[in-house]
């Protein structure tokens, strides 16, 4: 893989081209007689220039959501995590709070510290999704069409964190921020399997390294704006 060489500060970094962001885990949830429920997932994940290259660079993300029964129309929401490269509070148990209201049957806002999601419409026929977190936003407009296909339209704005190998100070990020556009077409194969093809534009990208994020401690390197595609085949169990 070629390597490319960037300049923050008065640091120059050598890093390979395709930053990248893996993990692997596994869940469990269970659901009790009055309609709460409980969720844990837990994974060991890496974000790096190298992944799973050392041992600094690695970790175990962790993470329980309780949901309460219904209370006319809405639940509570209490979660906790832990992850190493979350951008807030890294390292430390993350605390959330948050409800679920449900007033109609085809709309849906889940809110609380920190994040905000509004749905509107119903998944069978067409659905409008807004969410916001500390970490980016986005808006989708989704909507079934004939023989099965799912047509989806993205604007949004997304944040990736990465522990570069390069770093001098342990608690430095390297921060990659975009805006980007995207429409894609699935197909539902089958009732578990569906193939996905889209294409989009991102334009507002930056680059930048510092301990606490949006607030870069160089100056941002940006880069061009580009097209992108995307086709997966996906397995839902």
């Amino acid at each position: 893989m070629g390597r490319a060489e960037f300049q923050l500060g008065k640091e120059s970094l050598f890093l390979n081209n395709a930053l990248l962001t893996q993990s692997i885990g596994l869940g469990a949830k269970k659901d009790f007689a009055n309609g709460s429920s409980i969720s844990v997932f837990s994974s060991y994940a890496t974000a790096s220039d190298e992944p799973y290259g050392a041992d600094r660079d690695t970790w175990i993300d962790s993470t329980v959501i309780y949901q309460s029964h219904k209370i006319e129309n809405h639940r509570w929401l209490i979660a906790a995590d832990r992850s190493k490269n979350r951008g807030i509070a890294n390292g430390r148990v993350f605390p959330y709070i948050g409800v679920i209201y449900e007033p109609e049957s085809d709309f849906q806002a889940v809110f609380g510290f920190p994040f905000l999601q509004l749905s509107w419409g119903h998944p069978e026929n067409r659905k409008i999704l807004f969410h916001l977190t500390p970490f980016g936003s986005r808006v989708e407009l989704e909507k079934k069409l004939p023989d099965d296909f799912i047509a989806k339209v993205r604007l949004g704005m997304t944040l990736h964190s990465y522990l570069h190998k390069e770093r001098l100070d342990e608690d430095d990020r390297l921060y990659f921020q975009e805006v980007s556009i995207s429409g894609q077409i699935r197909k539902n194969v089958t009732s578990t399997t569906g193939v996905l093809f889209g294409l989009g534009y991102a334009f507002e990208r930056h680059l930048y390294e510092t301990e606490v994020v949006y607030s870069p401690n160089s100056k941002m390197i940006r880069f061009d704006n580009d097209f992108f595609g995307r086709l997966a085949m996906e397995f839902r169990l």
